[in-house]
């Protein structure tokens, strides 16, 4: 039986995920699933490090927490879209409820997860997303070019 930390037997697109999550113990478990599937990874430990991240790096997909300390993942996400980033966002919760998997759809995540995820399922899942057609990742005229 294969574990599920052990790489696929297809390699992945090297897609740049950037992984946001105040624990430290789930930061490496998730970068460990996807490094060995062929994901580039960054790593954040809360929303402001993370909007570092974006403002000088192109990121093809965020995987954020919603309970972090400071701001959430769907402060996050409303950041993110005052700043002009279309970048799609898979938002993870430990406790999962009808109202937050609204909520988070409403405020813009493409996919909910409840923790703990599996990582065959996500890697599945961003694969998806990154095979469906998406609005450019470039801001409204309005906004400043992010990459």
């Amino acid at each position: 039986m294969a574990n599920a930390l052990d790489p696929p037997a297809t390699p992945s697109s090297g897609a740049r995920i950037l992984f946001v999550d105040d624990d430290a113990f789930t930061r490496r478990i998730i970068n460990a699933a996807l490094s060995n599937r062929g994901f580039q990874t960054r790593l954040a430990d809360s929303a402001v490090a993370a909007m570092a991240i974006l403002r000088t790096e192109p990121i093809d997909i965020v995987l954020t927490d919603q309970q972090m300390p400071g701001k959430s993942g769907l402060d996050l996400m409303r950041t993110m879209r005052d700043e002009g980033f279309n970048t799609p966002v898979i938002l993870l919760t430990g406790v999962g409820s009808l109202e937050m998997a609204v909520s988070a759809v409403r405020s813009g995540a493409v996919h909910y997860l409840t923790k703990p995820v599996d990582p065959h399922d996500l890697q599945q899942l961003i694969t998806d997303i990154l095979l469906t057609p998406q609005e450019p990742r470039v801001p409204t005229a309005s906004k400043p070019i992010r990459p």
